[in-house]
């Protein structure tokens, strides 16, 4: 098993503390356990860590990898909003963290001088809010500090439906072979709530991502996929991992990868045994 996307205390959001998560993990028997704590901005303080606070947590991730390097492959990794207004300080800051990987996500969509929270799903519904959701979403691969995306799917949560966004998607997961990105397999959304836009409420028992469909298109390109947990507690670690991974398979996606020091590492899902670099 592994995850290569999770969360704790660190990003002021969550529970639970960076060895608390790896003792989890030894239990749980994962080879392979990614840190993706959220990295600084100059808005939203309380959902990230600070620039000193990403240096400690750094510094203390890569201790625990040091410490655990004969049981378990620890990734010291970010998680940073992509988001326009902010991308001169993204490109300035991000060089300068010592992490595995960097992976870019979008929680608020700059519309003019709006920022909408893609949470905000009614808003989401207005074909202008999502089609720069998508316009981001190239400029975040493009922008060349980011190693990979996650969980680039994640708006269908609002119950917008897959086909007018299809060939979105499809451009954004070109744009991941061209510029050697990875492409998240966020396994969160398999028991998150999502809305529904006809009756404007939210439900539940309804997985709207990952979509395995994007996945598979994806792979067949050739795109390196990557997948986590999103976990924010350490209970929920590796949660919906295997049975996501049993979805992958159903699909003959035999191959995952995780980065370390940058570079791509693949592995067969089925033994996770690493087979070479890219």
């Amino acid at each position: 098993m592994i995850d290569c996307h999770v969360h704790t205390v660190r990003s002021h959001h969550g529970s639970g503390e960076l060895e608390e998560y790896v003792q989890i993990a030894l239990d749980k028997g994962l080879k392979v356990i990614g840190f993706a704590e959220h990295g600084p901005l100059h808005f939203d303080p309380e959902k990230r860590l600070t620039e000193p606070e990403t240096y400690i947590y750094l510094k203390d991730a890569h201790s625990l990898k040091r410490k655990y390097a004969s049981k378990i492959k620890i990734l010291c990794g970010l998680e940073m909003d992509y988001i326009p207004s902010e991308k001169d300080y993204l490109r300035k800051i991000i060089p300068n963290f010592n992490c595995d990987f960097v992976l870019g996500s979008i929680h608020f969509i700059e519309k003019g001088k709006d920022r909408i929270s893609i949470w905000d799903y009614p808003a989401l519904q207005d074909e202008t809010v999502w089609k720069q959701y998508f316009k981001q979403m190239n400029e975040l691969i493009s922008s060349g500090v980011y190693t990979g995306v996650a969980h680039p799917d994640m708006i269908l949560r609002s119950g917008l439906p897959n086909a007018p966004l299809a060939q979105y998607f499809i451009n954004a997961i070109q744009e991941c072979k061209f510029n050697n990105m990875t492409y998240e397999i966020n396994c969160a959304g398999i028991t998150k709530s999502s809305y529904d836009p006809s009756n404007k409420i939210k439900i539940t028992g309804k997985r709207t991502y990952p979509d395995i469909n994007l996945a598979q298109i994806a792979y067949q390109q050739g795109v390196c996929l990557t997948i986590g947990s999103d976990a924010h507690e350490p209970e929920k670690l590796a949660e919906n991992v295997g049975s996501v991974i049993q979805m992958l398979l159903e699909r003959d996606i035999a191959r995952l990868y995780f980065v370390e020091s940058k570079t791509k590492f693949s592995f067969q899902i089925s033994s996770l045994d690493p087979l070479d670099k890219k």
